[in-house]
């Protein structure tokens, strides 16, 4: 199966480390830079807002999507050559529910508080119109290098601390 992942990040890594043993992957980042530190068995380019991604990478029998939301970055993937027959996967977070509270599924309806969760929100229903597509929302991320311990060391007077 051909896989491309549009984001090496953090998670577009790991993802890509996994799939690669057993897939043909390929992927994005941001810079050439990033491209050579990445030690992955891929296929890499380098994508930013100015460019758009290889008709290569858009045909894969599956495209991770997964790129942090920003301004009119539907408008910029809109204007991909998408083909419609790939399956699309929409790296999401769950942040589109807002500062709801208690137990969350995929039939609880979105009230996103901040911009960037609106921004995700929108992509979620343009990814919908595809044939075939799968909507992940992900929250606390964690990992081997990625402890939430870390990001509460040191600080004081945190609300629901459990």
């Amino acid at each position: 199966m051909r896989i491309s992942i549009i984001g090496l990040g953090w998670f577009g890594s790991v993802l890509a480390d996994t799939l690669s043993s057993q897939h043909e992957v390929s992927g994005t980042t941001r810079s050439p830079e990033k491209s050579a530190r990445k030690n992955l068995n891929v296929s890499i380019e380098t994508l930013d807002t100015t460019t758009t991604p290889s008709k290569d990478l858009l045909n894969a029998d599956a495209v991770v999507l997964n790129i942090p939301p920003f301004t009119h970055q539907l408008e910029w993937f809109k204007s991909w050559s998408w083909n419609m027959n790939t399956h699309l996967i929409f790296i999401s977070s769950t942040s589109v529910y807002g500062e709801m509270t208690g137990t969350l599924d995929e039939s609880t309806i979105p009230h996103p508080a901040t911009e960037n969760a609106r921004i995700l929100l929108e992509e979620e229903n343009w990814v919908k119109t595809f044939p075939n597509s799968t909507i992940i929302r992900f929250g606390g991320l964690i990992g081997k290098d990625r402890h939430p311990g870390k990001h509460l060391s040191g600080k004081k007077n945190l609300t629901q601390g459990n």
